[in-house]
């Protein structure tokens, strides 16, 4: 039996932390003449990410929903119809069997190419971030109040059901972009998912930026948590943190980051325009 993703994360000695590299924006551009079919069907982009995989060789691979859905939505506007809102599209969009079908052989193609090694997350947006996304901005998050939050995690929730048989090993919820707000309370408006999370056995996880306050207080709420050195909490408890490589790492002549003592593994997104042979180099630096 696998080990759970938080405990395969959690490494022990600098050397021994595991490198989550978050690539799919980089081998899209790399691999793939038409960027724009990167999610066309399962077959399709199981082979960019096996490229991606024997040339990076991350400790976790990581399947991006919103960037997945946002693709579909893009080949099937009548899903979003006009004068509708950003709520409405987005629980037509988690609730279409097409999409969910879709995602869930994708899903079922890399689990059964890897057999749990390494680990296999889906990293969903946030309920603001699906709203971003159904009213045609993905990776921006709009003010949204509690009842559209707390429905659009219901609607996730029903959506993520469908991949209970899929292998999946753990659920990143992507928080990144949010504006400045207590990290307890956009996880209160998650409850849908992270009940769900727990009934299925999925390590839950959660990836902040900047503005997220309050992490301190997550302690057993969360498996996992990642977001940049400065905002990592000092005492942890049983959650396992992972310190984000800064981005201007890909673009400079900069050292490696300095870790915290209290950071078990290092999470890398490789930026679409990055240079292969400088990305070779930080990946080998970041594992040494």
């Amino acid at each position: 039996m696998a080990r759970p993703l938080a405990d395969s994360l959690r490494g022990g000695t600098q050397a021994a932390r595991p490198l989550w590299i978050d690539s799919a924006d980089y081998a899209i551009r790399l691999f793939l003449k038409d960027g724009a079919e990167a999610w066309a069907d399962a077959h399709h982009s199981l082979w960019w990410i096996q490229q991606a995989q024997s040339l990076l060789k991350s400790d976790v691979i990581e399947i991006p929903m919103g960037a997945f859905m946002a693709h579909w939505l893009r080949r099937n506007p009548q899903a979003a119809s006009p004068g509708h809102s950003a709520k409405r599209v987005a629980r037509t969009l988690l609730g279409m069997e097409g999409p969910r079908a879709q995602l869930a052989d994708l899903l079922n193609a890399v689990s059964r190419s890897y057999r749990g090694s390494p680990p296999l997350v889906l990293r969903v947006p946030t309920p603001c971030g699906w709203l971003a996304l159904a009213a045609g901005h993905p990776g921006r998050t709009p003010e949204c109040g509690p009842d559209e939050e707390e429905a659009v995690a219901v609607y996730l929730a029903d959506c993520l059901r469908s991949f209970a048989e899929c292998g999946l090993d753990g659920i990143l919820i992507d928080a990144a972009g949010e504006p400045r707000r207590p990290a307890a309370e956009l996880l209160d408006r998650c409850n849908p998912v992270m009940n769900l999370a727990g009934h299925y056995r999925w390590s839950l996880g959660l990836q902040v930026g900047d503005a997220v306050q309050g992490l301190q207080k997550l302690d057993g709420r969360v498996n996992f948590l990642l977001g940049p050195a400065k905002e990592m909490p000092a005492a942890p408890g049983s959650t396992v943190l992972g310190c984000r490589v800064p981005a201007e790492l890909w673009h400079a002549d900069a050292a490696a980051p300095v870790v915290p003592e209290n950071v078990s593994f290092l999470f890398a997104p490789v930026p679409a325009d990055a240079v292969p042979e400088k990305v070779l180099a930080i990946v080998s630096a970041l594992r040494n």
